[in-house]
């Protein structure tokens, strides 16, 4: 018999269901399945298979050319008596994985562990559940992004705390914060209680280590104190900081839960390939060939790394009140939200505006813009009038202390736009939106994306009171000057082009709008993922295509993917999802030329 033998067929695929978009959206598999098959034949004494096999020690043995033979007197017969190894199962060692290899889902992992604050266990079982093919022990210490206080590190805190509790009771006590995270103040008195330290004395260990550079205190004064109590937990009060009464502006009436009630979750990631240079060496020396691979992704990742390392940077070196640790935070909501990870962007964007409320105020521009970014997160959760409301204070102050041309004024007036059309109040966002492109196109020039996106909500407004000459005039060259300022694939493009496309269908050129609408969705899944919001309103315009191109069956199976999808990332209650569920009944009800 031959050797026993493993088959692991190593062919895998990653396949990504289709999906779409509506033009008047601005929210901005196949895994390998390895088995095995042991082939054991007749020959049992195979040199080879002996290696395996263990015979009794009692019986004789002779050995000839190196195989062992049972005694003739042996009183088996001259069987061999095989004890078969013990079946233990062992725990497959995680392999060993290169850095750029961690690269690829280490903004998932500080997403979920970090943003999220899901324990670890959790999170290793969530990216296990969204890449089988990923196996390996997470390195959250190595990213400088551990939560655990070491035992050295604990004991610089309890010495600096009792040091200043002691010494100085007339300052506020010291707020510590280890690798961008808080210190929670309770976790210091139970290691206290456990370590049998009391509370009214100098602590002084005989060996204690410096204090390490990735630990900063400050003095938690009244404000920062609330702010303390946010940093430690993201789904602890956010109302503390924005209870303080203003003569100007109050929005504690906007801020009704104690922490984001948004049911949706983060889309998931996307394959793409990508061609990278591999060395492969044989006796003539190395050799290097282009090979094909595929990477895990997010759209805006790189961003989102940037935006983080830079933000525990300036919290390190900076502190929370300093503007530039404000700016990084208002950021990383921005790009949040752009992701679709809209319950994630809520609660970063809750922590600035109590940050920038704190120290700056509430007419800062910083607060103002938090406010704004915290804004455009409701309208797309689906919260139209808790956005409108607090637009609309922010619109009053911005025209009063910064000016009706101020970037801040103008980025208002624009979202005001989308909020009101979505929910049919035409002849309202009509002139509103007339007003907003007179004040974009004498600020900031005609050929601003600005600009070109109050023209694109004008266009879409138009489109919907069956204007549709005037919208395709103007469609026209919104699509064409978006290609020509930021390219084919930005998001402000594929928008374009589905907005292009629904117009096309509405004239009844359908050929047209299938080509234009297929060419965004393409677009818009290998850009920002299968899972992207916007992505799901690519899928529903090509879907509405497909239905009054008499293919029934394909836009059903479409519009039940995206569906599916919008349940899970948006929420069951979300106006986007009721809408394409509300279609997908009515077509389902209505009689369909299926394929």
């Amino acid at each position: 018999m031959n050797r026993p033998s493993a088959d692991h067929p190593d062919e895998s695929a990653f396949s990504t269901s289709n999906m779409q978009t509506t033009p008047d959206s601005f929210s901005g598999s196949l895994y390998p399945d390895y088995g095995s098959l042991f082939d054991y034949g007749d020959d049992l004494f195979s040199s080879d298979w002996m290696n395996s096999v263990v015979f009794d020690t009692v019986a004789r043995r002779t050995t000839v050319d190196g195989d062992q033979l049972p005694d003739i007197n042996d009183p088996n017969n001259g069987e061999p008596i095989c004890i078969a190894p013990p079946t233990k199962s062992r725990k497959g060692k995680a392999p060993t994985l290169r850095l750029e290899d961690w690269e690829l889902v280490k903004s998932r992992v500080l997403d979920l562990h970090v943003t999220q604050n899901i324990p670890l266990p959790k999170v290793i079982q969530t990216i296990e559940e969204e890449y089988p093919e990923f196996k390996a022990t997470l390195r959250i210490s190595q990213w400088g992004q551990d939560k655990n206080v070491k035992p050295s590190e604990m004991k610089v805190i309890v010495r600096k705390r009792q040091q200043r509790k002691i010494n100085d009771p007339n300052r506020g006590e010291l707020r510590f914060r280890l690798r961008e995270h808080t210190v929670d103040p309770e976790k210091i008195d139970r290691w206290m209680k456990r370590k049998n330290i009391a509370s009214d004395e100098v602590y002084s260990p005989s060996s204690i280590a410096s204090t390490p550079t990735a630990l900063s205190f400050q003095t938690r004064s009244p404000a920062s104190g609330s702010m303390a109590s946010i940093s430690m937990s993201r789904s602890s009060s956010f109302n503390q900081g924005l209870e303080v009464p203003s003569p100007a502006l109050s929005f504690a009436s906007v801020f009704q839960s104690r922490a984001s009630s948004f049911p949706g979750q983060s889309p998931a990631l996307s394959y793409r390939k990508v061609t990278m240079p591999q060395i492969f060496v044989n006796r003539f020396g190395p050799i290097i060939e282009q090979a094909s691979t595929q990477i895990i992704s997010r759209y805006l990742g790189e961003d989102e790394s940037r935006t983080r390392e830079e933000l525990s940077f300036n919290r390190l070196s900076k502190g929370d009140e300093h503007p530039k640790t404000m700016n990084s935070i208002i950021c990383l909501a921005e790009i949040l939200l752009g992701q679709g990870r809209y319950r994630s962007a809520e609660e970063i964007a809750r922590e600035s505006v109590v940050l920038c409320k704190a120290h700056l105020g509430e007419e800062h521009e910083l607060t103002l813009n938090s406010l704004f970014r915290l804004g455009v997160i409701f309208r797309c959760q689906g919260l139209f009038e808790k956005a409108e409301k607090l637009q609309r204070k922010i619109l009053s102050t911005s025209q009063r202390v910064l000016g009706q041309y101020h970037k801040i004024t103008l980025v208002v007036m624009l979202e005001l736009v989308h909020i009101l059309y979505p929910r049919s109040k035409w002849n309202e966002a009509e002139t509103f939106a007339i007003s907003t492109l007179r004040h974009h196109e004498k600020a900031l020039g005609a050929r601003h994306l600005g600009t070109l996106e109050a023209k694109l909500v004008l266009a879409i407004i138009y489109t919907a009171q069956y204007r549709l000459w005037d919208a395709e005039q103007l469609q026209m060259s919104i699509l064409q000057t978006s290609i020509e300022l930021v390219g084919p694939e930005n998001i402000f493009t594929i928008i374009s082009m589905a907005s292009m496309a629904n117009i096309y269908h509405m004239q009844g050129r359908l050929s047209e709008a299938e080509q234009l609408a297929t060419r965004a969705l393409e677009t818009s899944r290998r850009v920002l993922g299968p899972e992207h919001p916007q992505t799901m309103e690519s899928i529903k315009e090509y879907a509405t295509i497909c239905n009054a191109t008499g293919r029934g069956a394909e836009a059903n199976k479409l519009l039940e993917r995206c569906v599916a999808v919008q349940e899970r990332v948006l929420g069951l209650d979300h106006p986007k999802t009721i809408h394409s569920a509300s279609v997908l009944s009515s077509w389902k009800r209505m009689p369909q030329l299926l394929d």
